[in-house]
């Protein structure tokens, strides 16, 4: 008698499997897109809109699929969604939502395109309310997000922006839709490797961050904090630039940088330049107006360089003046918008070069499309 109860149980729960199984298959999806739009724009705060098909996985664990999903309309002209992807493809934990949480074992994000719109120093009004809609998902983790082929567009008519990062491949984890947030891959087609960590959003849009990108024959570290990032976004924190050339040349800068969304400041730069022995250390400061289009300037100081002393290497040129400045200049371009103009006055208050003594050296950079134009 147990023994056929035993087995009414076991095919009944096969039979539950197998309907599980293949039962989605035969449910039309897209008749719920209206349903699965409405709930996640409770959940994100954002118009979310699917204009392509919706499928839905039950086991070995609950899958839905969106293919061509925009999400958060943008109320000023005729503006792009602020994302939308080609397909967007979601997992979740079966046990979690057991105890009452949204717990996205993975996520793939498939040619997801960013847009940010910015109005001089504010973004874009957005359609509902973001930061509300995250801090209310503390019980929504995402554990694995995989984005391929992604794109940010940045848009500033104001200053005369326009770029876009294209080829993004990168992986996110957030403990809850209010961060902390962990993102890691690379970009563009050079594959320069980047990565992003932060602390949890706070009440008021505040977010902790540290941040590095590679670049050429280089890095660059930021890490701070960041402001009002969903109304008037402010930076500050700390940056480092540093790399080695294949000469054996390494330099180093650092500063403290603050950026109020139109005045872009390093007050503090500390620059040093090592080569076989020879050194090389600078300071000074920079500032980018961005009220406009952008305008900077700039002043570095060293008080002694022995230029016979800094050289590329056995058998190699010595460095001269003109040379390390230009050299300095490019440097510090890799960090100014390609729209940019300026100047940077660069001084040499004593040296050595050729065996000679020199003082008061002063040389004036100036830039105009964020690169040197001519030193005098």
């Amino acid at each position: 008698m147990i023994g056929k109860v035993l087995v009414t149980i076991g095919a009944l729960i096969a039979l539950m499997l197998c309907a599980a199984f293949i039962v989605p298959y035969f449910i039309d999806w897209n008749s719920y897109k209206n349903f699965i739009e409405v709930r996640s724009r409770e959940v994100t705060g954002q118009v979310v809109l699917i204009d392509g098909n919706v499928s839905v996985r039950l086991l070995p664990q609950p899958i839905i699929r969106a293919e061509k999903v925009r999400i958060g309309e943008q109320l000023e002209g005729k503006l792009p969604s602020l994302l939308q992807a080609d397909a967007f493809e979601a997992a979740f934990s079966i046990p979690a939502m057991l105890r009452g949480v949204w717990e996205i074992t993975h996520i793939n994000m498939v040619s997801p395109v960013l847009h940010i719109e910015r109005d001089g120093n504010r973004l874009k009004p957005l359609s509902g309310k973001p930061l509300a809609a995250l801090k209310q998902g503390e019980k929504i983790a995402v554990d694995d997000m995989n984005i391929s082929s992604g794109t940010v567009i940045v848009k500033d008519r104001t200053r005369g922006v326009d770029f876009a990062v294209r080829n993004i491949r990168a992986d996110f984890q957030a403990g809850s839709l209010a961060g902390p947030y962990r993102v890691a891959g690379t970009l563009g087609d050079n594959r320069r490797k980047f990565s992003i960590a932060t602390g949890r959003l706070s009440d008021e849009g505040n977010l902790r961050f540290s941040s590095q990108l590679d670049v050429d024959k280089g890095e660059v570290r930021f890490s701070g904090q960041a402001d009002e990032l969903f109304n008037s976004p402010r930076f500050e924190g700390k940056l480092v630039f540093s790399g080695r050339a294949k000469s054996g040349l390494k330099y180093r800068l650092e500063s403290p940088l603050r950026w109020d969304g139109g005045l872009l400041n390093l007050p503090e730069i500390r620059a040093s330049i090592d080569s076989n022995g020879g050194q090389a250390r600078f300071e000074g400061r920079l500032k980018i107006d961005w009220n406009a289009r952008p305008v900077f300037s700039g002043q570095l100081e060293s008080r002694r360089i022995d230029f016979d002393a800094l050289h590329l290497g056995k058998g190699k040129p010595v460095i001269d003046p003109l040379g390390l400045a230009r050299w300095l200049a490019e440097r510090h371009q890799n960090l100014l918008p390609r729209i940019a103009k300026g100047r940077l006055d660069f001084t040499i208050k004593n040296g050595v070069a050729s065996g000679e003594t020199f003082s008061g050296l002063q040389t004036v950079l100036n830039f105009g499309q964020g690169s040197l134009n001519d030193i005098s």
